[in-house]
């Protein structure tokens, strides 16, 4: 999960209504989470992509990726901004099923 509105990523693989909302509603534990708070986004981009594939060749399922608001981010050039980007590199995409907010359960809003 990630801050952010809700955004569905195309993939091989589809989550029914009933996985969705028990997901939204924090039933699923977090079985990975990494924080990029405070990296720059060359950095922050590497780590992230490398969390993805490693969590993946493991099998986690719900990630919880911190991205911090981007407040001190010059020119709005902000982690949380750009992951969305990062998110839908085919190389990514296809081992992301949904990205979401974090519910508030799991420190989201």
């Amino acid at each position: 999960s990630i801050g952010g509105k809700e955004i569905l990523v195309s993939g091989n693989n589809c989550v029914n209504y009933k996985t969705v909302k028990a997901m939204n509603n924090g039933k699923y534990p977090i079985n990975d989470s990494i924080d990029l708070h405070g990296l720059n986004l060359q950095d922050a981009f590497i780590i992230f992509a490398n969390f993805i594939k490693h969590s993946y060749e493991r099998k986690l399922r719900m990630l919880l990726v911190i991205t911090g608001k981007g407040l001190r981010s010059p020119h709005g050039n902000s982690i949380n901004k750009n992951l969305h980007e990062w998110i839908n590199i085919s190389q990514i995409q296809n081992k992301i099923l949904r990205v979401t907010y974090a519910s508030p359960k799991h420190g989201g809003n």
